[in-house]
């Protein structure tokens, strides 16, 4: 029999992040997750695998985002800042969210990707729900999002 430092019910982002982190203080962890592998990844399965993150622009991504030099150079993708990020959850939620912890979030919100990317954690670009093509060219419409891939963890 098996013995785990910690155990983590689920296999979302938060989930993801917290084996993450306790495997890097050199935990043993095991993740367990209920649902079967085509709708693993917690609330994230129910945004069709889109976080949002405030990227600057598109070069930003290319640390954590495989793709070839073909479909790159087709991409178009409108900038998306932290700010802008900031400025659309304030919008969103009326004013009503606590700027300092929404600005801790967005700040962050690029950072955590190459993070759990370093950890094995894959991203990809939402073709299927966030572009069209025009004249050739992949247009991504509104704020980028990414699309999570869970396929095991360093």
């Amino acid at each position: 029999m098996s013995r785990y430092d910690v155990i983590i019910v689920g296999a979302g982002n938060a989930a993801l992040c917290a084996a993450i982190s306790a495997k890097e203080q050199g935990s043993r962890v095991l993740v367990l997750e209920k649902g079967p592998s085509e709708k693993r990844g917690g609330n994230s399965f129910f945004t069709d695998g889109a976080i949002r993150v405030g990227y600057g622009n598109f070069d930003a991504m290319r640390n954590f985002i495989e793709l070839d030099e073909e479909t790159t150079n087709k991409i178009d993708m409108p900038e998306y800042s932290p700010q802008d990020f900031y400025d659309d959850i304030m919008r969103v939620s009326k004013n009503q969210s606590k700027p300092e912890l929404i600005q801790q979030l967005v700040t962050q919100s690029l950072p955590t990707i190459e993070w759990m990317k370093s950890h094995g954690v894959e991203f990809e670009l939402n073709f299927a729900n966030q572009s069209f093509e025009k004249e050739g060219r992949i247009q991504f419409w509104e704020a980028f999002r990414l699309k999570q891939s869970i396929k095991g963890l360093a």
